[in-house]
């Protein structure tokens, strides 16, 4: 009987342990805007519960640091200032909050390499959509049923490159769907999910007419909810979907053939002293670097095509 009394108490002891360490750990949702730009010093939203003694931020990837950090007093929020390295690697950086009472799950959040801006509504038909230059990345955000629409200019021979960072960013399980339409209406590409992307959705395209053209981005079944964020890359970046080799030795230098973009040249780069496994490299031409980078095997082992 005293055994059996002592095991409860244990486990009322754990459970009652267990709660308390619940309603006092930090809960990180998610981070507005959903990315920031290399080279720059931006403020964040940190979204969630329990952050009212924030005090750090700890980041799983170099190219980041925090400058301050400042949560309400209500525990749903804190802003936060973060400083990009202008070389820091593009694409997701896993990041946690630590506060005085615990260290929140891992969340991440993008880094990009062009002129960031946010979805402005109303945006749900073309005659809506705003006018959008090269070298943008668009935040927003794809509610219930909606599709988004943005607009860019093209002359015959112009290439474009367009890429969507929407279920890589972790929030929700969207799938989501990219449309290009020309000047008259009629739809020129058709993208959704991309293998290199995780689902996501890319593509490259080579205008033959004059005018306006439509992008709209929606859930491929077209769902959607009110965090069901998107980035959208619109440029002129170099976007393959593969490459080759797909590996080299540490500290030797590797000319890489940028396969899936017929408008993209081989590069040669140099692999990192002491590495092993699986790294990144990113496409790189005067016209910008691509906003994913493609997996890249280091291996000391002799290679050969």
């Amino acid at each position: 009987m005293r055994k059996h009394r002592i095991h409860t108490l244990t486990l009322l002891g754990g459970l009652l342990f267990s709660l308390a360490v619940g309603a006092i750990a930090p809960n990180l949702v998610t981070i507005m805007p959903r990315g920031v730009p290399r080279g720059a010093e931006t403020e964040v939203t940190l979204v969630g519960d329990s952050l009212a003694d924030a005090v750090d931020i700890l980041f799983h990837d170099p190219g980041i640091e925090l400058v301050s950090v400042t949560p309400q007093e209500d525990g749903k929020a804190a802003k936060a200032v973060l400083r990009v390295a202008p070389d820091c690697p593009v694409g997701s950086h896993g990041l946690r909050v630590r506060t005085k009472t615990g260290v929140s799950i891992l969340k991440v959040i993008s880094v990009g390499a062009l002129t960031e801006i946010q979805e402005v509504e109303p945006n749900n038909k073309p005659e809506e959509s705003a006018d959008v230059a090269m070298g943008t990345t668009i935040n927003g955000v794809v509610t219930s049923e909606d599709v988004d629409y943005f607009t860019v200019t093209l002359n015959p021979g112009d290439r474009i490159a367009v890429e969507v960072e929407a279920l890589r960013l972790g929030d929700t399980l969207f799938d989501p769907k990219l449309r290009l339409f020309g000047p008259e209406g009629h739809e020129r590409v058709s993208a959704d999910d991309t293998q290199l992307f995780k689902q996501d959705a890319g593509f490259v395209y080579t205008s033959t007419e004059t005018g306006k053209h439509h992008i709209a981005v929606s859930e491929a079944a077209y769902g959607g909810g009110g965090n069901f964020y998107y980035r959208l890359h619109i440029g002129q970046f170099p976007r393959p979907l593969a490459v080759s080799p797909m590996g080299g030795a540490p500290g030797t230098d590797v000319q890489l053939t940028w396969l899936g973009d017929s408008g993209t040249a081989a590069q040669t780069v140099k692999v990192p002293e002491n590495t092993h496994g699986v790294i990144q490299f990113a496409a790189l031409t005067e016209a910008g670097i691509a906003p994913t980078s493609l997996p890249f095997r280091a291996s000391t082992l002799p290679g050969v095509l």
